[in-house]
């Protein structure tokens, strides 16, 4: 990951978005392996590049819970015009980063099996 951090900043990118991280239920401390992707994703934030990431498809995800990126979750819009998570969508408190609630956003998603939603 890191090096395709690398290979997208050469294009000089002012927003990056992911759909991928890894699912760290239960763990509160940062695992050393995913050290240099932090650092990674620290630096391309101070050079001024917007980072998105998917709040997780049902996980604990990391990169998403860093604090300097913005997560992004799925609702799902009843026939009533309530609202409700959908059911591919992560909502999570960050045991690595306290105080850090995911998602910060919500984008229209559909549910399972295949997630199909259609918006005119």
């Amino acid at each position: 990951p890191v090096l395709s951090f690398d290979k997208a900043m050469s294009f000089g990118p002012k927003i990056i978005s992911n759909s991928w991280g890894y699912h760290l239920p239960g763990v509160t401390t940062l695992p050393p392996a995913l050290v240099p992707l932090r650092l990674k994703i620290l630096s391309i934030v101070a050079a001024g590049v917007t980072v998105v990431f998917s709040a997780g498809n049902g996980h604990i995800g990391f990169p998403s819970m860093m604090p300097e990126v913005i997560a992004v979750g799925g609702v799902f819009v009843n026939n009533d015009g309530t609202f409700k998570a959908s059911d591919y969508a992560s909502s999570f408190s960050s045991l690595i980063f306290p105080g850090r609630n995911v998602p910060d956003f919500c984008g229209l998603v559909g549910m399972k099996p295949q997630a199909a939603y259609i918006m005119l």
